[in-house]
């Protein structure tokens, strides 16, 4: 009655890569095991966003999701506190493309259906930062 179809391919994909750092439940006093994350934020000079690669990190708890990112919103304000304001990252919702809660969003069960939407629906585009400029880091509460 059905017909079914198997499509194998490999599953190289070297656009994707997994990293498992497991941090000990309740041992956890700073985010700073990931900060490489950020390691691209910055060229010289200059904020740039678009070059952090889109990555996903799951954590487990509200909470948690909620400290990490706005950890890493607080450390894209420090890398470029020394640089000229408009080569900064910021808070002002007005500059998007280096808006630290546009780099790092949260997603989660408890953000709004139309926002998680949003967010996933721009994550997945590949030209999700160029367009939006946002969605670099997402954090993904379990």
């Amino acid at each position: 009655m059905y017909q079914t179809k198997v499509i194998r391919t490999s599953v190289d994909r070297p656009d994707v890569s997994i990293c498992v750092l497991p941090l000990g439940k309740g041992k956890v006093d700073s985010w700073d095991a990931l900060y490489f994350l950020l390691d691209a934020c910055i060229d010289l000079d200059t904020a740039v966003p678009e070059q952090i690669p889109k990555t996903i990190v799951f954590i487990d708890g509200r909470q948690s999701v909620q400290e990490a990112a706005a950890y890493f919103q607080r450390a894209l304000l420090a890398k470029t506190s020394t640089f000229t304001p408009d080569k900064q990252y910021t808070t002002n919702a007005d500059g998007k493309a280096r808006c630290v809660t546009n780099v790092v969003q949260v997603y989660t069960t408890h953000v709004q259906e139309y926002d998680r939407t949003t967010r996933y629906e721009e994550f997945k585009k590949s030209s999700s930062f160029k367009d939006y400029g946002g969605n670099s880091l997402s954090w993904h509460g379990c």
